[in-house]
C-alpha cells in the first residue's frame, strides 16, 4: 500500500513518454495525435466540455421560440390586465385538507414563507443561466458556444413556462385561498402581502423552479459541467429540492391551493425535461421529434396544451 502512489507516478511517466515518442515518431505532414487533426476542436478536449455532434445546435425557430416567448411574456404582462372578479372560487378535491397541513398559522409567518418562496423562485431561475452557463460553461471551461446552445434551451424552457402561467393566471381567474381574510382584516385588495387578485391558477413561483432545476439536470445529465461525477448529480438534486421547496412555501404563505402548486410543477418539468431533449439533445438516429402548443377550451375550461410526435 505504501508504493501505490510510487508505481502510480512511475506508470504516468512511462505513458507521457510513450505518448510523446508516438507522436515525434510519425511521418513528415502527419499530424501527432487527435487534437491537431482537422476538424477537431482542441478547446473541447482542454475544457473536458464536450457538445456531441450529433446534437442538433440552435437554429432560427430555436432563437424564435426563445426570445419570442420571453418577449410574449412582457407583453401580456404589460398590455393584460387581471380579471377583476373571480371565476373560480375555492379549492379543488385535497386542496383545503393540505391547506389546514401546511399553511403557517401566524401572519408573520405567512409573510416570512411569502419572502423565503420569492427568494427560492429567483434563485430556481438564476442557477441555470448564470452559474451553469455564465460561470461554468462560459468561464470555467471556457466554451461559450456551448453555453450559448444552453442559455437557448433556458430561454425556451423557462419563456413557455412564464407565458402559459400567466395567461393561466390572468384569464383563468381563480380566487387566491387568503383573498377573504385579506378582506375581513381590512387589508387592501392589492396590497403586496394581501392580494386579492383572481390570478392564483397556476403556481408561476413554482413553473419556473421546477423548469429550472429540469433544466439544470437535463444539462447536468448530458454535459459534465461538473466532470461528470457526483457534483453534477448534486446540482440536480439541489435545485429540484429548492423547487419542492419553493411549492410548499407558496401553500404555506396561503398565496396557492397546492393543486395550483402541482398544475405548475407539472408545466416547469415538462418545458425543462422535454424541450431540451424534443430540440438539441436528440441525436439524429432518434428520428425527427416535433413539439407545438395547441389551444384548447370547453364550456368550463380554456387553455394551452403541449403536442409532440415523433417521425
Amino acid at each position: 500500500m505504501r508504493r501505490s502512489w510510487q508505481h502510480a507516478l512511475v506508470a504516468g511517466l512511462l505513458h507521457t513518454l510513450a505518448t510523446d515518442a508516438g507522436a515525434q515518431s510519425a511521418r513528415p505532414g502527419e499530424p501527432p495525435n487527435d487534437a491537431s487533426r482537422p476538424g477537431t476542436d482542441t478547446s473541447q478536449a482542454e475544457s473536458g466540455l464536450h457538445w456531441d455532434p450529433a446534437w442538433r445546435k440552435s437554429g432560427p425557430y430555436n432563437y424564435a421560440l426563445a426570445f419570442g416567448s420571453v418577449a410574449a411574456t412582457l407583453v401580456f404582462e404589460l398590455t393584460v390586465p387581471v380579471r377583476d372578479e373571480p371565476y373560480i372560487e375555492g379549492g379543488f378535491l385535497f386542496d383545503e385538507a393540505v391547506r389546514d397541513l401546511l399553511v403557517f398559522t401566524t401572519r408573520e409567518g405567512r409573510n416570512q414563507a411569502g419572502v423565503w418562496s420569492d427568494l427560492t423562485f429567483y434563485g430556481g431561475m438564476a442557477y441555470p443561466v448564470i452559474v451553469d452557463v455564465g460561470a461554468v460553461a462560459w468561464l470555467g471551461h471556457g466554451r461559450g458556444d456551448i453555453a450559448i446552445e444552453m442559455l437557448v434551451m433556458d430561454l425556451e424552457a423557462m419563456g413557455v413556462a412564464g407565458f402559459v402561467s400567466r395567461i393561466a393566471q390572468k384569464l383563468g381567474g381563480r380566487e387566491r385561498p387568503l383573498t377573504d381574510e385579506c378582506l375581513a382584516l381590512g387589508g387592501k385588495r392589492y396590497h403586496k402581502f394581501c392580494p386579492g387578485n383572481p390570478d392564483s391558477l397556476l403556481s408561476g413561483h413554482t413553473a419556473l423552479a421546477f423548469a429550472g432545476a429540469a433544466l439544470t439536470c437535463t444539462h447536468h445529465s448530458k454535459l459534465a459541467l461538473y466532470g461528470g461525477g457526483f457534483g453534477d448529480k448534486l446540482a440536480c438534486y439541489t435545485t429540484m429540492t429548492t423547487a419542492v421547496a419553493t411549492g410548499l412555501l407558496r401553500v404555506g404563505s396561503d398565496m396557492h391551493y397546492p393543486s395550483d402548486i402541482l398544475l405548475g410543477a407539472g408545466l416547469g418539468l415538462a418545458t425543462g425535461f422535454l424541450f431540451p431533449y424534443w430540440f438539441h439533445y436528440t441525436t439524429v438516429s432518434d428520428g425527427e421529434l416535433s413539439a407545438y402548443l395547441a389551444p384548447y377550451a370547453d364550456q368550463d375550461s380554456l387553455g394551452l396544451s403541449l403536442v409532440g410526435y415523433s417521425r
